[in-house]
């Protein structure tokens, strides 16, 4: 079955686009990137009910491994004087992604759409795409929260994609 749509679909993503910039200035500051990269994922996921509850889902849990890998990315240094950071790090990341990937199957997430938040959170923290207080782990939190906010919009900016392109099934 084909769609069509009153209004083009690429009009109206075009709008949305626009439209969602405005998540960017003060109070929010949102980073609209991190709602791109799933107003994406929502699209490849399928574009329908199913994509939006996955993404739903699996964006909080991409985000609390994130926040695990970069608080524990400072204790791991710390701990571990006279050694090149990158090893300790490497080894944060290593048992964060396969807890992370252990818990994807055990409660059969869709790994893609975990993996829409996860670099999503760093990218928020090491971009500095949040208010800043200077104490790592306040930092490490209101990154988290300002990473799922903007991760959690792009399923709706999806959404919308279609609803606002009035379909009609053929």
């Amino acid at each position: 079955m084909s769609v069509k749509y009153k209004i083009p679909i690429e009009i109206t993503v075009a709008y949305l686009a626009a439209l969602s910039l405005l998540v960017t200035l003060p109070p929010l500051g949102l980073p609209v990137w991190a709602t791109f990269v799933t107003w994406a994922g929502y699209f490849a996921l399928g574009a329908d009910k199913k994509a939006f509850r996955e993404l739903y889902k699996a964006i909080p849990l991409g985000g609390i491994f994130g926040w695990l890998a970069v608080v524990g990315f400072d204790f791991a240094i710390k701990a571990m004087p006279g050694i090149h950071w990158i090893i300790p790090v490497m080894i944060v990341e290593f048992l964060d992604v396969l807890v992370l990937m252990y818990i994807i199957s055990w409660f059969k997430f869709v790994g893609a759409a975990v993996f829409f938040a996860f670099p999503s959170y760093f990218g928020t923290y090491y971009g500095g795409f949040f208010p800043k207080t200077g104490d790592l782990i306040t930092d490490a939190t209101m990154a988290l929260v300002w990473q799922v906010a903007a991760n959690l919009l792009g399923p709706i900016f999806g959404f919308l994609s279609i609803y606002l392109s009035f379909p009609e099934k053929r």
